[in-house]
């Protein structure tokens, strides 16, 4: 089975993690191939093609501009005359709006892969209706129940994503190499945040809520995220200036954007994100779990699904009290923060399986089909 998917990727994100897990596990389900028609050059086009997998550039387009449209639908339309696929999965609203009128063209069905809540009615939303896929897949369940609403009578499929963290030959070693670099004490309970600088991902609300631990010498928190748009470089100077106003600059670290980011995971002890808005799914959650962090976050989305009592603590959102507490007990209490590191693994193993995942989404496919 010849698949094809289809992404923007005017940034790197969960999506964008998740189509190059789906290209480095390719092996496990030899009986697809996918392929990736990509718009935006950039660290996806890179990593794919590092993989070995065949990649379409098909150029960045605005519907602000029509002609960037036409442009990128025609480089599809040669893609599709000289190659046949089985199917092609549309990674977000604006990629079926663009991309479905030529797959219809050409009669390729096409699977649309739900990735974020859509909340209201938009033009985007519209365009997309107009060419509605045969089947939908969704990474978690609020996601599901949101495709739902959206495009009724659709058939869909709930199935969370594959999530591969790559092995350390010595965490003890990878531990004091990393704290070494980052100038942080052996001895600091690190709490860490890796994710797009964007307001709802709740760096914010983290250094409000550690700002009322302010007197427990043993914590730091690293952040972990570089600016990729004009708004996340507004935002990084934000949380830059909420750690002066809170007296915290000898606490917080901005790591900027990482490419170790599984290292920097077991160089720390605990990983928050507190969300102040429901995370579709969250690969970076499972990330942690899988290097063996107790995860804290808010109590909404797709972390229902993947957080449990065994492996972290949820908080109600947009509560510093809750969210400081939460921290504190898991800096003050080593044993507690031991035993949720300790399930984390077989957590993330549990739901998010590389060889598990990506027979169900094959499976998925091949059902699709018939």
């Amino acid at each position: 089975m010849r698949v094809l998917h289809l992404n923007a990727a005017q940034v790197y994100g969960g999506i964008e993690s998740y189509l190059a897990t789906l290209a480095r596990c390719r092996d496990l389900v030899p009986d697809v191939l996918p392929e990736f028609g990509i718009c935006y050059a950039g660290r996806l086009i890179d990593e794919l093609r590092g993989l070995g997998v065949r990649v379409h550039v098909l150029g960045p387009a605005r519907f602000r501009y029509p002609w960037t449209i036409w442009k990128v639908r025609r480089r599809l339309a040669r893609v599709l005359s000289s190659t046949r696929y089985d199917l092609a999965v549309t990674h977000g609203f604006w990629q079926h709006a663009v991309f479905a009128p030529v797959l219809a063209r050409y009669a390729v069905p096409v699977v649309f892969q739900h990735h974020g809540f859509v909340l209201e009615e938009t033009p985007l939303l519209r365009k997309s209706r107009r060419h509605p896929p045969v089947a939908a897949l969704s990474v978690s369940g609020p996601i599901d129940a949101n495709f739902r609403g959206l495009f009724p009578g659709i058939p869909s499929r709930i199935i969370y994503p594959p999530v591969v963290v790559a092995p350390s030959a010595d965490r003890g070693a990878t531990r004091k190499r990393i704290r070494a670099e980052l100038d942080t004490p052996d001895d600091a309970v690190v709490i860490v945040v890796a994710a797009r600088l964007e307001a709802w991902k709740g760096q914010l609300s983290l250094i409000r809520a550690a700002a009322k631990l302010a007197d427990q010498p043993a914590w730091t928190i690293w952040i972990a995220g570089g600016p990729q748009h004009p708004s996340e470089l507004a935002f990084a100077e934000s949380i830059r200036r909420e750690v002066v106003q809170r007296g915290l600059e000898g606490r917080v670290r901005s790591l900027g954007q990482r490419g170790d980011i599984a290292d920097v995971y077991r160089a720390a002890d605990i990983h928050c994100q507190p969300n102040t808005g429901p995370e579709p799914f969250g690969i970076a959650f499972v990330e942690a779990l899988a290097c063996g962090l107790p995860v804290v976050t808010t109590a909404m989305g797709g972390p229902l699904e993947i957080v449990t009592p065994d492996c972290g603590i949820l908080v109600p959102p947009e509560d510093p009290e809750a969210l400081a507490g939460a921290l504190a007990s898991l800096i003050d209490v080593a044993d507690l923060r031991f035993r949720l590191a300790s399930a984390a693994p077989s957590r993330a193993k549990a739901i998010c399986d590389p060889a598990t995942q990506m027979r169900a989404i094959a499976d998925y496919f091949t059902e699709v089909l018939r």
